[in-house]
């Protein structure tokens, strides 16, 4: 059974550490007491591996394995070396795990010092001139209580953040007294920070320690009789999404950065429209990579994963970020058309992420002939019409493609665009830039411009003088309309660095300028 500990106080994280008791009483003639434990290796390296090597960091003695007869041949060294070894089964397939479990005469529990796998078959051969994979991240090692009815003096000294504690045990307790008796002792323990352990202890067979501050907790001298033996645990954090690909308008593969604690991931999802969530459990084998098929076209699907880790009993650490993904080709969602002259105009639109061409399909107003051209690069977001009518009004919309692992799938129609050419005898080009004849309507300055630049229309009484400003991808960035001053102070300070377009117009004419920010 465990008991939750709560902490004292909001605190913006929470790290765990992980008491854990067990009672084990050993009649032999020379009263001592044997201690064990069992540690859990996981094959990560992608293939079977046919030996195990350990190096611990004191001298320990093999019991068991778990799966029995994963490895049929055992070879310890009498020191801190444990080796298994399997020459004619299959030893531990890839993404498999296996317990191993040790023994030691006293003392604190053993710590792995290194671990790594070898495919020679041969327990032996420690060189590891034939490791396959990396060395093993092992810090899973839990804490235990060993204790036998109290016979000795039960002194205990513990430090916290090196500050000196005395904790009494009671000659006579048994396990579980002398466990509630030490988590009053913790729970009272007061340096200034949060150590807390609360609520009403039944079976200290599991508890947990809350220790938010990480502190230094060490038994420095204890009742030999008696061995006490604890351990801080580290807690598992949320792993993150790294990608994702499509492979086709309704099938993904998730992609996540694999956490060493982890035994297991809990992966869940839901439609942002419908709020229909789901529930994953995944194996820790899938290395963080996760599919996702038949998921209903036209949606938005909005997914997080948690890390699961039992070294004895299941902690969940909190979620990820979430992580959106869509089940369709998007439509640009931006359309319009500058600049516009007599026989020509330039079509502009919004990038669509992901996307390998665009398709334009358009007409001159109150016709039925419709002509399409498709814009390959995912890059192309306008496209120069020539041979256009003048004062001729037009109506145009775009669609994107996008590549699914070779599903070429379609978008919807961005919004239809409408605009109308200019009258040729009031039109002429200068520098490629089509502009109103007569005087200049507008002047823009700075320019190039750094911090804010100005816009100021030069004909008095122009009222409604709409300003548009335009990337060099043709995306919107601004607009405004002229005070009663006739101008307008925008302002750029985090504006990119490049070459905009600004269209000005009124009931005077329309004006396009080039304006260039360089900070």
């Amino acid at each position: 059974m465990k008991t939750l500990i709560k902490t004292k106080g909001n605190l913006e994280r929470t790290i765990r550490a992980i008491l854990t008791t067990a009672a084990a009483l050993l009649l032999l003639s020379t009263m001592t007491y044997a201690n064990s434990k069992s540690f859990t290796f996981t094959n990560n390296t992608g293939e079977v591996a046919k030996d195990l090597h350990i190096e611990f960091q004191r001298s320990t003695n093999y019991v068991s394995q778990t799966p029995a007869n994963s490895f049929e041949n055992q070879n310890g060294d009498g020191t801190s070396r444990q080796n298994f070894g399997q020459g004619t089964g299959t030893g531990v397939p890839a993404g498999g795990s296996i317990k191993i479990k040790v023994s030691w005469p006293s003392g604190s529990t053993p710590k792995v010092k290194k671990a790594w796998w070898t495919n020679s078959g041969d327990e032996d051969k420690i060189n590891k001139s034939d490791k396959i994979g990396n060395y093993l991240k092992f810090d899973r090692a839990s804490g235990e209580f060993v204790n036998a009815n109290a016979t000795g003096n039960g002194q205990y000294m513990i430090t916290a953040q090196g500050i000196p504690y005395m904790f009494q045990q009671t000659p006579g307790d048994l396990p579980s007294q002398s466990a509630a008796k030490f988590a009053t002792f913790i729970d009272n323990i007061d340096i200034g920070a949060v150590l807390a352990l609360n609520g009403n202890v039944v079976d200290f067979t599991i508890y947990d320690l809350d220790n938010p501050n990480n502190i230094d907790i060490q038994i420095v001298q204890m009742d030999l009789t008696q061995p006490f033996i604890f351990q801080t645990m580290p807690m598992p954090t949320p792993p993150e999404f790294t990608q994702h690909q499509q492979m086709s308008a309704n099938d993904f593969m998730l992609m996540w950065e694999p956490h060493p604690l982890a035994d297991h991931y809990l992966l869940q999802g839901w439609d942002m429209l419908l709020q229909d969530t789901i529930h994953i459990e995944v194996p820790v084998g899938s290395n963080g990579i996760f599919p996702v098929d038949n998921l209903p076209k036209g949606r938005d699907y909005v997914w997080r994963v948690a890390t699961s880790y039992e070294p004895s009993g299941e902690y969940i650490s909190g979620y990820s970020f979430a992580y959106t993904i869509s089940t369709y080709c998007p439509a640009p969602s931006t359309v319009f058309t500058a600049p516009i002259g007599t026989t020509n105009a330039v079509l502009n639109w919004s990038a669509v992420e992901n996307s390998i061409g665009y398709g334009i399909f358009g007409r001159q107003q109150g016709t039925s002939q419709v002509v399409s051209i498709q814009i390959p690069g995912e890059t192309s977001t306008s496209y120069s019409a020539n041979g256009l009518s003048g004062a001729t009004t037009y109506e145009y919309a775009v669609v994107a493609y996008c590549d699914f692992s070779g599903n070429i799938v379609q978008s919807a129609f961005s919004p239809i665009e409408i605009f109308t050419t200019q009258n040729s005898s009031t039109m002429k080009s200068i520098d490629g830039i089509l502009e109103t004849t007569g005087s200049d309507l507008v002047s823009i300055y700075p320019n190039p411009a750094h911090q804010k630049v100005t816009v100021k229309s030069i004909v008095e009484n122009d009222d409604g003088v709409r300003v548009r400003v335009f990337n060099n991808t043709g995306k919107l960035v601004y607009a405004t309309s002229l005070n009663e001053s006739n101008e307008s102070v925008i302002s750029t300070q985090f504006w990119s660095n490049g070459l905009y377009t600004v269209e000005v117009e009124g009931q005077s004419g329309r004006k396009v300028h080039k304006l260039v920010i360089a900070h």
